[in-house]
């Protein structure tokens, strides 16, 4: 999963990707999918930092509004929320993954294709 944002110029403001914390070793920690025993604690999903979170955070710039950020795959729920406080507009790679109200923009706001009504966050 990558993430890359740019303002209106097409200008980079920040990247990421998917992957622990800063200063986590990836040897510490769980790369599982799936727990054996089928403990949640013991895969990797509850310590990677999503693609568009680390964009945000690791910004060039202090202001995001009217930025674009570009992603390979539809935002989780959590990232949703990111993009919305930043006043992002979302650009993915994979349309069909808009549709079906998933658990992101889409399952927040039936119809994020366009907009997220209570927001304004357009997705394309």
């Amino acid at each position: 999963m990558g993430a890359c944002i740019v303002n209106p110029d097409r200008i980079i403001l920040g990247i990421g990707y998917n992957g622990f914390p800063r200063g986590c070793s990836d040897d510490a920690l769980p790369w599982a999918k799936l727990a054996t025993d089928g403990d949640p604690l013991k895969t990797k999903y509850p310590y990677v930092c999503h693609a568009e979170m680390n964009a945000i955070l690791n910004k060039n710039n202090s202001n995001l509004h009217g930025a674009s950020i570009y992603v390979s795959m539809y935002p989780c729920n959590e990232c949703a929320k990111l993009i919305i406080q930043a006043s992002q507009r979302v650009l993915t790679s994979t349309p069909g993954r808009l549709q079906g109200g998933g658990t992101g923009l889409a399952g927040m706001c039936p119809h994020a294709r366009t907009a997220c009504p209570t927001r304004g966050a357009p997705i394309s």
